[in-house]
């Protein structure tokens, strides 16, 4: 099988619109999909203004492939740090619960316009996935894979990733919307 990593962000629309052409895709091809969170905006970095011309061309994106993936465009007006969300999404991979938290938490802020960023909504929404509200809380308070949210990043960077989403398949990075046919021609090639 060739490895496929897909670096995304739980705040972005395009990561949620890949994922959902690779969830679609993966199914047959013989591909090792490798889902890796890639902070937009880390700690440090200003957070995305919703105005900004480039975040309102990604919106203007998503919107251009008429919904697909499930996406409404939010109606809060801001972009929120996605470290928590990808911190509830590792510990839920820990109990086999990633797959139900992964498409809750795109649809969280995508489609309902929740703050992913506020621990108390992820608690939430982890307890509507099946996972243990005090132990979700317990372990987003204490930061406990920070570090390895972190670490995804590094690894990405390392790779060239210089946004999400990004697909790197052979060494060879797609970023943005891949469309399918150009997937295929990388992996065909790796």
């Amino acid at each position: 099988m060739t490895p496929l990593l897909f670096f995304f962000d739980y705040a972005d629309p395009l990561s949620r619109l890949m994922d959902a052409r690779l969830s679609v895709w993966e199914s047959g091809a013989a591909v090792a999909l490798e889902r890796i969170p890639f902070e937009i905006a880390p700690a440090g970095v200003p957070l995305i203004d919703p105005d900004a011309p480039g975040w309102r061309a990604r919106w203007e994106e998503a919107d251009s492939v008429g919904g697909e993936g499930g996406i409404v465009r939010p109606r809060v007006p801001f972009v929120p740090r996605s470290r928590k969300a990808m911190e509830l999404a590792m510990f839920a991979a820990e109990h086999g619960a990633f797959d139900r938290v992964h498409r809750t938490l795109f649809e969280a802020h995508l489609s309902r316009s929740l703050d992913i960023g506020r621990v108390d909504v992820l608690v939430d929404l982890a307890a509507e996935a099946g996972l243990d509200w005090s132990e979700t809380k317990a372990v987003l308070d204490v930061d406990r894979y920070a570090s390895r949210v972190e670490a995804s990043r590094e690894r990405g960077i390392e790779l060239g990733v210089t946004m999400a989403p990004t697909v790197v398949v052979g060494g060879r990075r797609l970023e943005g919307l891949v469309e399918m046919a150009a997937l295929e021609a990388a992996l065909d090639s790796a």
